[in-house]
């Protein structure tokens, strides 16, 4: 997996199964701007980042180029685990992943919201419950650069 700041391209490189002479499948995710548009020092949030990352991977395997997570994986260079985890930002809510997504580049500081607070979000199973986390968890818009309201503790939700 690659990532240019400049375009705020995602480039997913998945190598074949071994054994196999099919040659390595690439695919670019993201919107891709003109290089004087982005401003200098900025980037995609990471975990809009992922989201895409979790969409084409989701469409990967339901259209049969890639049979199943485990092969994800070894083709990805990662463990199960970490497929797991960044498959699991699928179970947020719609809202949730359409604000993600919609996220404009940041300053090379924090980003608006911690991978970790977003897995800890996506074992909560109503939506309604992870749509009220959300509003005390995100930040007030996409390019605020103020921190997120108060921490919410999403072991006790």
């Amino acid at each position: 997996m690659g990532y240019d700041g400049t375009t705020g391209q995602v480039t997913l490189n998945f190598r074949p199964a071994a054994g196999m002479d099919e040659p390595v499948l690439t695919y670019i995710l993201g919107r891709v701007a003109e290089a004087e548009q982005v401003a200098e020092g900025t980037r995609l949030p990471r975990v809009t980042r992922l989201l895409a990352l979790a969409l084409k991977c989701e469409g990967l395997v339901r259209s049969g180029t890639i049979p199943d997570y485990a092969e994800l994986a070894r083709r990805g260079w990662v463990t199960r685990a970490r497929v797991t985890q960044i498959m699991n930002l699928l179970h947020l809510a719609a809202p949730i992943q359409e604000e993600i997504l919609n996220w404009s580049e940041v300053e090379n500081e924090r980003d608006p919201v911690s991978e970790r607070a977003l897995r800890r979000l996506t074992r909560i199973p109503m939506w309604s419950k992870q749509l009220e986390l959300w509003r005390r968890l995100a930040p007030a818009g996409p390019r605020s650069s103020a921190p997120a309201g108060k921490p919410v503790d999403l072991s006790r939700a």
